[in-house]
């Protein structure tokens, strides 16, 4: 709750346009292509992006023996997709934020969902599913993964074809049981720590 609630507090300070279903779709679309990039890059695209579209992205450091990882909700019109500090792939990152847009999405307003901890198993589910599909689209993901085993290259090569960073690729593979944990990490893009803090943290 306490964790909750410091994200709610950076949410009121991002004046976030009207919610917009359709514009959100389009702002994801977008943001893909920066999933290969640097935090310093991406993370104001992210935040003005979704800004644009009724989504406050906020990044909160966990709280000591809390457990989150990540947690989706809604205050008035606006959604919130609440992310901790401590991703250090952005496999995991760009899978944790496109989870919470299928939250936003797909389910209703009313629920807090926390990852990890929240009890609809099946709507747990459903965001697993629809944040796949809105990273790689999932016939092409499907046709991708049904070869062999990939190669660096191939799945670098695929990776530029949908437009998105090759590590997510791997991530993705990996958590379908498709790709060994131990390969291809290496096109992982790995964050520094604290690359993720709030601007204003970072600047004192």
């Amino acid at each position: 709750s306490a964790w909750i609630r410091q994200g709610e507090i950076a949410a009121l300070e991002i004046p976030c346009e009207p919610f917009s279903a359709s514009l959100f779709r389009a702002m994801l679309r977008r943001l893909r292509s920066y999933s290969g990039d640097a935090p310093e890059v991406f993370l104001p695209k992210v935040i003005e992006l979704c800004r644009s579209a009724g989504v406050a992205v906020v990044f909160v450091p966990a709280l000591p023996k809390a457990g989150v990882h990540a947690a989706t909700f809604w205050m008035g019109g606006r959604a919130v997709i609440q992310l901790n500090t401590g991703y250090r792939n952005n496999d995991q990152l760009w899978y944790a934020l496109f989870h919470g847009a299928a939250h936003v999405l797909y389910h209703g307003r009313k629920d807090v969902f926390i990852e990890e901890k929240n009890r609809s198993v099946d709507r747990e589910e459903e965001a697993d599913r629809q944040a796949c599909s809105l990273l790689i689209p999932l016939s092409e993901y499907t046709d991708f993964a049904a070869t062999r085993i990939p190669t660096t290259k191939d799945i670098r090569a695929f990776a530029a074809e949908v437009g998105i960073a090759p590590g997510i690729v791997v991530g993705m593979l990996q958590r379908d049981e498709l790709l060994p944990l131990n390969h291809r990490n290496a096109l992982k893009v790995r964050y520094k720590e604290g690359a993720l803090l709030p601007h204003s943290e970072t600047r004192r």
